[in-house]
C-alpha cells in the first residue's frame, strides 16, 4: 500500500446532472489515465495489480479518472467494473460520467445538422465513417463489413442513422490509406469551423484516421473542467498517455507522463517517460516510485 503524506476528506452529492456540491479539507490530487496503449495491455485487459493499486489510491483520497477516445459502451466493455475509478471521460473529452452511477456530469455533443454534411466527404478513398453515441457506434460504409462488437451497427443508409441515434459525441473517419488522411483533414478544417478535427494515431499501430468532435472539446478541456468542479489545482493533476489524442493533456496537466511505448510526439511533450510499457503495468510502476518520493 502506498502511504501519502497528506490526508483528504471528500464528500459530494450529485444534486443535478451537471451540479456537484463539494466539501474539501486540504488539497486533492487527480490521476488521469488513457486506456488503449496506457492502462490497457495489448490484450485489451487491465491487470489485477493495476485494479488493486488504483482502488487503493482511490480509497486514500486520490481522484482517479479514465480519459479515453472510446465511446461509453466500448469503454465499459473493456473496463468491466469501476471500483478503481471515480470519473470517466469518453470520446476524447466530449462527455464526462460519474463512475458510481454512470450519470453524465457534463457533455458536449455535436450538432446533428453539421454532422449530416459530412456525407459528402465519403468517397472511394474512405473506408467508413463511425457516428458514436453513448450506447452505439453507427458505421456508415459502402463496403462489405461485419460488426466487430455488439455495440456496432453497420448502416449503409446515411439518413437512417439520424433517425436512430440521440446525442452524437464524436465521429471517426477511416481512410483506405494514411496518404489520404492529411488531404481530408485539410478539406474538413476549411469547411467545418465549428468542429474540432484532428489526426489520430495510437502507439501500437501505424494507422491514422480523422477524429471529429465539437469545437473546443479535448481530453485536457474535460480534465480541466472536472478539476474546476472538484476544486483541484492543475498542478495536482498527473496524466498518463501514449497516443496523439493525449498530447494536450500530457502538455497541459501539472505532471504529464508518457508510457515507454508512447509515440515520439507524446514523449517529447512529457515531463516523464515510464520505465515500463503498458504490458508491464507502466502506469502503476511509475506511480509507486513517484508518489513515494513526493
Amino acid at each position: 500500500m502506498v502511504k501519502t503524506d497528506y490526508s483528504v476528506f471528500l464528500f459530494y452529492d450529485i444534486m443535478f446532472e451537471d451540479t456537484i456540491n463539494i466539501g474539501v479539507i486540504c488539497s486533492m490530487k487527480m490521476i488521469v489515465f488513457d486506456l488503449d496503449g496506457t492502462l490497457l495491455r495489448s490484450n485489451k485487459t487491465i491487470s489485477d495489480r493495476s485494479r488493486i493499486y488504483l482502488k487503493d489510491l482511490k480509497e486514500q483520497g486520490y481522484v482517479t479518472v479514465i480519459a479515453t477516445g472510446r465511446m461509453y459502451e466500448s469503454m465499459k466493455d473493456v473496463v468491466k467494473d469501476f471500483e478503481f475509478v471515480d470519473y470517466i471521460i469518453t470520446d476524447a473529452g466530449a462527455t464526462c460520467y460519474d463512475a458510481r452511477d454512470s450519470k453524465i456530469v457534463f457533455a458536449n455533443p455535436i450538432d446533428f445538422e453539421i454532422t449530416k454534411k459530412l456525407e459528402q466527404y465519403y468517397s472511394e478513398r474512405c473506408d467508413y465513417i463511425d457516428i458514436c453515441t453513448k450506447e452505439k457506434v453507427y458505421t456508415y460504409t459502402k463496403n462489405k463489413r461485419k460488426p466487430t462488437d455488439y455495440y456496432i451497427e453497420i448502416e449503409p443508409d446515411w439518413n437512417s442513422i439520424f433517425e436512430k441515434c440521440s446525442d452524437i459525441n464524436h465521429i471517426s473517419i477511416a481512410m483506405n490509406a494514411n496518404e489520404y488522411v492529411n488531404d481530408l483533414y485539410d478539406k474538413l478544417n476549411k469547411q467545418f469551423l465549428d468542429l474540432n478535427i484532428f489526426i489520430m494515431q495510437d502507439s501500437y499501430s501505424n494507422k491514422q484516421w480523422i477524429e471529429i468532435s465539437k469545437k473546443g472539446v479535448s481530453k485536457y478541456g474535460a480534465i480541466s473542467k472536472l478539476a474546476d468542479i472538484l476544486n483541484i489545482d492543475n498542478e495536482n493533476i498527473i496524466a498518463f498517455g501514449d497516443g496523439l489524442n493525449d498530447l494536450d493533456m500530457i502538455k497541459n496537466c501539472g505532471v504529464g507522463v508518457a508510457l515507454k511505448n508512447a509515440l515520439p510526439e507524446v514523449k517529447d511533450l512529457a515531463d516523464y517517460v515510464t520505465k515500463y510499457d503498458h504490458d508491464d503495468d507502466g502506469v502503476i510502476e511509475f506511480l509507486k516510485e513517484y508518489l513515494n518520493n513526493e
